[in-house]
């Protein structure tokens, strides 16, 4: 449970290195326990390696090295089900993200996040009327009024009212603490100047100036990339080759 810990700690921080030595310590001591694997997930989704999260989550699945015996391990396989969920939809598989968000329902109906992270699924598929019920639920188990707004924000970009939906990532952005929800709503915004059109062009490089910067050099690549490809359409080509000579090195 130490080993665990210190895992969870290190990847808060950002601290790969560290986080793979605790695992690997956790999984020596007991390797049976599902713990080592579920947090060795979680790395790969926080390091952004989203194909590698779905292969090796296909692999402990299908597979399983540990066993699944207590509640609290009936917990951990739920949340393999939704980092699983989380990396599908970073890969557009909506599909397999639905059945994995409604997987990990399965193992756990009390945690708030998984509603949340179902709904934005639901919404971006085109289901508004269960991502809204969805919605619902997590608001009931008290989600945080940050998750809300996200959630919010993607049915309005699916409803097509662009300009709303990036107020409503920004009012995110204005007062979550979560790194990972920062960059999401930062990309998620930047779809939404895109349909917005060129005449939102210098508001959107503005907004992944920022961002950009605000992110730190590990949580700023996908958002490099996007602020790259916005300088493309603004005719600024010296500025979009460094930043992709940038993220070659």
């Amino acid at each position: 449970n130490h080993e665990i810990q210190l895992a969870e700690d290190s990847l808060e921080a950002e601290n790969f290195d560290a986080a793979q030595d605790y695992i690997e310590a956790a999984r020596r001591q007991m390797p049976a326990r599902i713990d080592s694997y579920e947090k060795e997930l979680q790395k790969l989704y926080i390091m952004a390696d989203y194909e590698g999260c779905i292969r090796y989550g296909k692999e402990i699945l299908n597979s399983p090295p540990y066993e699944v015996c207590s509640k609290s391990d009936k917990t951990v396989l739920g949340n393999v089900f939704y980092i699983m969920g989380n990396a599908y939809y970073e890969e557009d598989d909506l599909a397999n993200a639905l059945s994995c968000f409604s997987s990990a329902l399965e193992y756990n109906t009390d945690y708030s996040l998984y509603y949340r992270d179902y709904s934005i699924a639901l919404a971006k598929s085109g289901n508004l009327d269960q991502a809204e019920q969805m919605l619902e639920k997590a608001v009931s188990l008290g989600i945080g009024q940050d998750s809300i707004y996200l959630v919010q924000g993607e049915l309005a970009h699916v409803r097509g009212m662009y300009q709303e939906a990036v107020e409503l990532f920004q009012n995110t952005l204005n007062i979550t603490e979560d790194s990972h929800i920062r960059r999401r709503c930062v990309l998620l915004a930047d779809r939404g100047y895109q349909m917005l059109g060129p005449g939102y062009l210098d508001e959107e490089v503005q907004f992944l100036e920022t961002w950009e910067q605000a992110s730190g050099e590990r949580g700023s690549f996908q958002i490099t990339e996007r602020l790259a490809d916005a300088y493309t359409r603004q005719g600024e080509y010296e500025k979009a080759l460094l930043k992709f000579q940038g993220l070659m090195e």
